[in-house]
């Protein structure tokens, strides 16, 4: 039988996923994981570094942690999967060639790309990337570097006219189920709630008639969330099953197509009505977060091309300026610029030099003294290391935050935005359990996004208390946009100047992952 590999790749924070859109079918045009055929006396293993190295067009990273996920078995051939983890990524400048024959390949957001929506039509596979990134995570925490082969086999899903499964496909009804880990009572426990779950979907299947046919009518708006809850609880009973025919995947399609209806439509009535209870200057900050969003969606999946053309701006800004020019030492303008506004989207601050002088040198520019001292922790061997580097380049670095920032300015003038409402979501800030209000202490140069979705990824990014709060930001002290210099397109993010403290509305607290907030909690 022919044999494949796929890999899902991830960068650490699982942010990213490196994904090749396919030039040959199957799923020709459609987003896929890096892979290829097994060739003779070769290894999965071996296939999968070979693979990397013909399509990604680099050595395979010898950081990369690497887990086998699991064997999927299908009529013409067996795929095995594994998830890919690098630590070391640069998520606006990664390899990204077109190759001959297999396809295009570039880093996508998994959260603002939709990556893990099973109804997204522009990735492959019916479901099987989501599924395989959901098991990744879950792995890189709970078990150790490989991972056992989970099969699934593509006759599972064959039954009968009668509903029974066929003889042929290795799945058996309940009473047939040979026990290899109990005795005869675990296998009626096994039948019993199998059983359950059959009347389940049969109630559920009902009220999702029911749930179709309400959606003709004009509801109210207590009625569509209650409405929301039965469809979502429907589809729910359909997953749990986990083996389908035909006829209940085009119900589990149908239910998640209304369950999206609902929810755009519950979601415009909800802000309609925030909105008419808001001050006239939340109201212009809402307005400007809503014209940001668009532009936002105008350019999903278009970060490079984007990227490629601000560093060009701010290039062509700083052509005449002799600190930049000096400090350039002859490289291309664009190189340069593109290096720079590349150290911010590796790390705001940590322990990188550059990162640093750029931070504190932002308060020099713009003439204000930040109440987060981010020097404080650091060893006299990076402060050191710091202050040398301003000395050398702080006025390029100057130049560099001024042509952005004046950039920026002009953006928002020409969209006619005067404040925005923006969410940032941050870990263990224990203090804020219970609060309305919290301040927020900024760095001098700090993110905020105008996405609650990235708040909320941010907030459930670790172990401890996130929060998620909201605040209303002049534009005036808005450093930079994805359009304008600094800034991830798929995070929504806008780098904000930290003038001063700034005091925000807690939306809530998560205590270790508990549950997955949606901006419907307030």
């Amino acid at each position: 039988m022919v044999q494949y590999t796929q890999m899902i790749v991830v960068d650490s924070d699982f942010m990213y996923t490196l994904l090749i859109k396919r030039n040959n079918s199957p799923e020709k045009g459609k987003l896929s994981g890096i892979g290829g055929r097994i060739e003779e006396n070769e290894s999965p293993e071996d296939c999968m570094h070979r693979e990397w190295e013909e399509e990604v067009g680099s050595p395979f990273p010898d950081d990369a942690m690497i887990y086998k996920l699991m064997k999927l078995k299908l009529s013409e051939c067996d795929n095995h999967i594994f998830g890919v983890i690098l630590p070391n990524v640069d998520i606006y400048f990664t390899h990204n060639e077109q190759t001959d024959n297999e396809g295009f390949i570039r880093w996508h957001h998994i959260i603002g790309e939709k990556i893990m929506d099973i109804n997204n039509k522009i990735v492959a596979w019916n479901g099987l990337i989501p599924y395989c990134l959901t098991i990744l995570k879950e792995n890189t925490t709970n078990c150790n570097k490989s991972v056992q082969d989970s099969e699934f086999n593509e006759q599972d899903h064959k039954r009968d006219k009668n509903g029974k499964f066929a003889e042929t496909s290795g799945v058996k009804e309940p009473n047939k189920i040979k026990n290899k880990m109990g005795d005869k009572k675990s296998i009626e426990a096994k039948s019993k709630k199998l059983q359950n779950l059959k009347e389940k979907m049969a109630k559920h299947i009902k009220d999702y008639g029911y749930a179709a046919e309400l959606m003709s009518l004009n509801l109210e708006l207590d009625d569509k969330i209650k409405l929301k809850k039965t469809t979502e609880m429907s589809r729910k009973v359909m997953i749990d099953r986990k083996n389908f025919n035909n006829q209940e995947i085009e119900q589990q399609q149908e239910l998640r197509i209304k369950i999206n209806q609902l929810d755009s439509e519950i979601k415009k009535e909800k802000e309609e009505l925030k909105y008419n209870d808001m001050s006239e200057r939340e109201k212009e900050a809402y307005k400007g977060r809503k014209l940001m969003a668009s532009s936002f969606d105008e350019h999903r999946g278009k970060s490079i091309k984007l990227k490629k053309k601000v560093c060009n701006d701010i290039a062509k800004k700083l052509s005449k300026d002799a600190n930049f020019l000096k400090y350039a030492e002859g490289e291309p303008l664009s190189n340069v610029t593109k290096s720079l506004v590349s150290s911010w989207a590796t790390t705001s601050a940590d322990n990188n030099i550059r990162a640093l002088s750029l931070q504190k040198t932002s308060e020099e520019t713009f003439g204000f003294k930040s109440k987060h001292n981010l020097m404080e922790d650091k060893s006299s061997d990076t402060n050191k290391l710091i202050s040398e580097d301003m000395k050398k380049n702080g006025a390029a670095y100057k130049s560099f935050l001024k042509a952005q920032y004046d950039n920026t300015q002009k953006y928002f003038k020409e969209k006619g935005i005067t404040e925005i409402e923006v969410y940032r979501g941050m870990q263990n800030i224990e203090n804020d359990i219970g609060k309305k209000k919290t301040t927020l202490r900024l760095q001098p140069m700090s993110s905020f996004s105008t996405s609650f979705d990235t708040a909320n990824m941010f907030a459930n990014a670790g172990d401890g208390f996130g929060t998620i709060s909201k605040a209303v930001i002049p534009v005036e002290d808005i450093l930079s946009t994805p359009f304008t210099g600094f800034g991830c397109l798929h995070e929504n993010e806008l780098v904000v100047i930290g003038r001063g403290d700034i005091t925000a509305t807690l939306i809530t607290t998560i205590a270790g992952k508990l549950k997955e907030i949606t901006e419907e909690s307030f």
